[in-house]
């Protein structure tokens, strides 16, 4: 015998049902407990060092410079652009779908320079992982008394998953959002007592979702589009429980199952302020286009299981990698055993979502800890997800305590994972991290002395160089110069190819005659006014005919077309010559 879902405004004890007596929580039990300093207060204070010190680190991603330059673009000609202003090609199309988060960060870094921008990010990612952190802790996975415990596993193991997304990059934004998406949509599963039914449309609330999902939109269109896509799962489920009762047969319990006419409420809310932002839908499909054309040459659009084939790849990295597929496991198991039908069809279709993203790339592996999160909360809670008895320090429930540790140990572990890749790995220690945070910009990564020389030269013109290079030479030098590619590698395919290839022949300083061909070729091939390389920028052929040295700086080199070397009063390098010892 099968039970459907009662209406939402059915008093409880009317409802017929299989199985134990589900008990009210007690007025004792209800009442909100003094706070004490345990487990998850330690936990807290170590994960927001933990954030603090990795984020203030300098900014080594090169997406945040061309960034920048289109906000600047944007403020200075009063207008969002249509066409690529940065490429070769300036009638190729562009959609800027972040031109939000470009002009808030233009405007930030002008009044505050990279001390504000660091920090207005720092804090953006502080209040995500406290909203997760808060949401995991209302799954009460494991139980009322294991939830501390519970979600600060959770919250650790979304720390790892997330970790390369941890810089100056709009991609933060998504994640805020998207702890503020999940708990507006599945209220019934966040927020234990929530009663739908009664629920009047319109309030404060309604106006504050909608003003953050219009910034949201403004801010990264993509990452919008994907929470719309995963919130239109709750008012679906909530139409398949209308019209298929028996989805969780004996297990239906008053409160849990979503009412239809709130679910669509909540839906319009978020996604009526996207719809009227300027690019949201058409920027969101130009993104697709992107990542369909050339996503392929960067690395975090591979798929997840690329995090095993890393060159120094460590068991927390390998862990994340198989993550999205240990969580297609469980959700075959689960259908095996027939446990779906604890969970409602709303949530159980918003799981399934945020897998399938995690199974699709390495930069959407960290959805992959909010679905296990949804799908173990109910299995976890055994036939009650409310009020469990108090289980004191001895007596009966004793163990109970040594199951919290274990659950704060492998916290613990994965705290060490995220140590150990974050800092032991990319900067030899704590002390060496913490000097390198006095810098605002990894020099390292960037050409800094290549800029400040075309700078001050005055040069104007076209540049041959690698993504990396291209997008710090665009913060500097844009609107004077344009670029072969950049961060965005809005180009065609082969373009992206031949430019990827150059910076990964520089690196491995051409061992082959065949490659050194190959990038002489295509370097000939490039009408630019001048080359912007890491060196040594190349082998023992010397460079293409008449590109001449003009300066070379700490990592990289500038190398000028003839034209522009005799407009500079530079002797040009022709045919057969050979370079000098002393450049």
């Amino acid at each position: 015998m099968t039970l459907s879902s009662p209406p939402l405004s059915s008093p409880p004890e009317e409802v017929p049902r299989q199985g134990p007596e589900r008990r009210s929580p007690s007025q004792a039990e209800v009442t909100r407990r003094p706070h004490r300093w345990g487990l998850g207060s330690l936990f807290a204070l170590v994960l927001g060092a933990f954030l603090a010190l990795i984020f203030l680190r300098p900014v080594w991603d090169i997406d945040i410079f061309w960034h920048l330059a289109a906000g600047r673009a944007i403020l200075d000609d009063g207008s969002i652009p249509s066409t690529d202003i940065f490429g070769l090609d300036p009638t190729r199309p562009w959609v800027p779908f972040q031109w939000g988060y470009e002009v808030l960060t233009e405007l930030l870094y002008r009044e505050t320079g990279w001390a504000g921008v660091r920090l207005a990010h720092a804090l953006v990612l502080l209040l995500s992982f406290w909203r997760f952190h808060g949401l995991f802790a209302r799954l009460e996975i494991g139980g009322r008394e294991r939830r501390g415990a519970a979600a600060a596993l959770f919250t650790a193991l979304l720390l790892v998953t997330y970790q390369d997304r941890i810089n100056v990059r709009p991609d933060l934004m998504n994640l805020l959002g998207l702890s503020v998406v999940l708990p507006w949509m599945l209220p019934w599963r966040f927020s234990p007592g929530w009663r739908g039914s009664g629920e009047v449309p319109g309030g404060w609330a309604h106006v504050g979702i909608a003003a953050f999902m219009a910034l949201w939109a403004s801010v990264h269109a993509g990452g919008c589009f994907i929470a719309l896509i995963l919130a239109a799962a709750v008012p679906l489920g909530a139409f398949m429980e209308r019209v298929w009762p028996s989805w969780r047969g004996q297990t239906a319990r008053v409160g849990e199952a979503p009412d239809l006419g709130v679910a669509v409420r909540r839906f319009v809310a978020l996604l009526l302020p996207c719809a009227v932002v300027p690019n949201f839908v058409t920027g969101s499909f130009h993104a697709l286009f992107l990542v369909q054309s050339t996503g392929g040459l960067i690395g975090e659009w591979s798929p997840p299981i690329a995090y095993l084939f890393e060159e120094s790849v460590n068991p927390a990295r390998a862990f994340v990698g198989l993550l999205p597929y240990l969580v297609m496991s469980s959700v075959i198991v689960m259908v095996v055993r027939h446990q779906v039908g604890k969970l409602t069809a709303d949530s159980f279709g918003v799981a399934i979502g945020m897998m399938g993203l995690s199974l699709l790339y390495a930069r959407f592996v960290y959805f992959a800890v909010p679905a296990v999160a949804l799908l173990v909360a109910p299995l976890s809670n055994g036939a009650s997800m409310t009020a469990l008895p108090d289980m004191g320090r001895d007596g009966k429930y004793a163990s109970d305590r040594w199951r919290r540790w274990g659950i704060a140990a492998g916290a613990a572990l994965l705290l060490l994972g995220f140590w150990h890749t974050n800092v032991q790995s990319l900067h030899g220690g704590i002390a060496r991290l913490w000097s390198a945070t006095q810098a605002p910009v990894d020099e390292r990564r960037f050409p800094v002395a290549a800029a400040d020389y075309l700078e001050a030269s005055g040069f104007e013109g076209t540049i041959f160089c690698h993504a990396r290079y291209c997008s710090y030479l665009l913060h500097r030098l844009h609107p004077r110069i344009r670029t072969i590619i950049d961060g965005r590698l809005n180009v065609e395919p082969s373009v992206a190819e031949a430019v990827s290839f150059v910076a990964e022949t520089r690196f491995t300083k051409l061992e082959r005659m065949d490659e050194e061909d190959r990038v002489l070729a295509i370097l000939k091939d490039v009408r630019t006014d001048a080359l912007v390389l890491e060196w040594p920028s190349f082998g023992p052929k010397g460079p293409p005919c008449e590109w001449t040295l003009a300066f070379r700086g700490p990592g990289s080199e500038v190398w000028l077309s003839a034209e522009r070397a005799s407009a500079l009063g530079l002797s040009v390098r022709h045919c057969g010559s050979l370079l000098s010892k002393s450049m």
